[in-house]
């Protein structure tokens, strides 16, 4: 039958198209607005995907007034499989967004997993011609011959070549690694289908709540379709392992009750969760209990071989990185006296930059001289008074004072405003005191 994608906006259309008994599992997925400003919580869910052998639904909850009661019931199925990959944090935000619980949840990336990890142990399916260990090879390569050293260089050819590591047969698996760590969807699909997945970010990071348009209809029908697919073959894998071989229900799926994850119905079984006939319509489903006495879920599976982790990568050394002169790859070939004058240029270019904010600018203002007792004049001209008040055209009179024209020391005082009214800069910091001018000293 030809698949039909059937895009749902209102109450009465989600429930016209889960009335109907959905035999089998359903690809599951689900997609929000992002949110671009840091700090804000995340925007609620607006999409949720369902795929199943006949058509793809698309119910777009953001255009409810509620969320359908339907598509919650449907949900909270346990005879139905929701897969998809990586939906632990998915089904949590159905919970925290709208209280609604989803069970018999799959996860993919785990599934696969598990099953690959079985058929590699067994030697079954695409490995059953890979034999248990890998002969040695007798005749390895010679080593390089080491190059002639060059007079006034130090040659670092003549180091050992690192020892070559044997083949192993878990080099032939599709999945290898910690248990834990995820598989995307498209690399899924391309290991399992031999299919390209298109995965646009300026479609994923797109307004969800908005009305669809043909790229994301077909983008969202795309990712629910594959969850559907990959669940179906990877079944047909799990069924041609030995009964008492196949990964048991708990390392894999699991149930999120009030946004918390629990064990799945019967945990230790060895088949999937799996009814082909369902007894009563999805719609007609008594709600989830509130309160269930299960087992927390976790993330581990013992019967799970991660196999000879690759080795670790040797950290280059200073010299292969910098040259042997400690310079950088941009100034390696430029002679050492041009690096030493661009660092003397960037310094003085740091010097000429203009004063940063908060920086007094009152030494650019004009100054006239006012004088006490006998005339007097000030830059430039001799200044024959014993006392002089300076002031600036820029600030009012009261923060400026007078000025003895010697010191203690009978040396010439620096002509300036009041230090108790402004600040002066040091070492081009701001600091308490008088504000910084130009040097105006009064003479005999």
């Amino acid at each position: 039958m030809s698949e039909s994608i059937q895009y749902c906006r209102t109450h009465s259309q989600a429930e016209a198209v889960l009335i109907a008994n959905y035999d089998g599992h359903v690809g599951f997925d689900l997609e929000w607005k992002p949110n671009y400003i840091a700090g804000r919580p995340q925007n609620p869910v607006a999409l949720v995907q369902l795929a199943t052998d006949r058509n793809v639904l698309l119910i777009q909850v953001a255009r409810m007034k509620h969320f359908p009661r339907s598509l919650k019931n449907f949900l909270a199925n346990r005879s139905i499989p929701k897969a998809g990959v990586g939906i632990q944090e998915d089904v949590k935000k159905l919970w925290t967004d709208y209280g609604v619980s989803v069970t018999s949840c799959i996860d993919l990336s785990l599934f696969a997993r598990s099953v690959d990890c079985a058929l590699f142990t067994e030697r079954l399916g695409p490995y059953k011609d890979v034999p248990l260990v890998l002969p040695t090879p007798l005749d390895p390569s010679p080593p390089p011959v080491a190059a002639p050293e060059v007079s006034g260089e130090s040659s670092t050819s003549s180091e050992p070549a690192p020892p070559k590591v044997p083949p192993s047969p878990h080099d032939f698996r599709l999945f290898r690694g910690r248990y834990r760590d995820p598989i995307g969807l498209a690399r899924l699909v391309k290991a399992y289908h031999n299919k390209e997945l298109p995965k646009e970010m300026k479609i994923t990071r797109s307004n969800w709540e908005a009305e669809l348009n043909a790229r994301q209809i077909s983008y969202a029908a795309a990712d629910a379709r594959a969850g559907y697919t990959l669940y179906e073959h990877l079944l047909g894998l799990f069924f041609a392992l030995p009964e008492d071989k196949r990964p048991k229900r708990k390392y894999y799926a699991f149930d999120c009750i009030q946004g918390e994850l629990f064990l799945p119905t019967d945990p230790e079984s060895r088949e999937p969760i799996y009814d082909p006939a369902p007894s009563q319509p999805t719609n007609t489903l008594p709600p989830l209990p509130d309160s269930l006495p299960r087992e927390k879920w976790s993330l581990h599976n013992p019967e799970y071989d991660t196999g000879p982790m690759p080795p670790k990568k040797e950290k280059k050394d200073k010299d292969r990185a910098k040259g042997k002169d400690g310079r950088s790859a941009a100034e390696e070939g430029k002679p050492e006296n041009e690096n030493k004058e661009m660092k003397s240029e960037n310094r003085r270019r740091k010097r000429r930059q203009p004063q940063r904010e908060g920086h007094s600018q009152e030494s650019s203002a004009p100054m006239k001289v006012v004088t006490t007792g006998h005339e007097a004049t000030v830059n430039g001209a001799n200044v024959t008074s014993t006392a002089i008040t300076v002031a600036s055209t820029s600030a009012p009179a009261s923060t400026f004072t007078s000025y003895s024209t010697q010191n203690a020391l009978g040396r010439p005082n620096v002509v300036g405003p009041d230090p108790t009214s402004a600040k002066r800069r040091k070492g081009g910091r701001a600091v308490e005191g008088v504000v910084e001018r130009p040097h105006v000293y009064a003479t005999k």
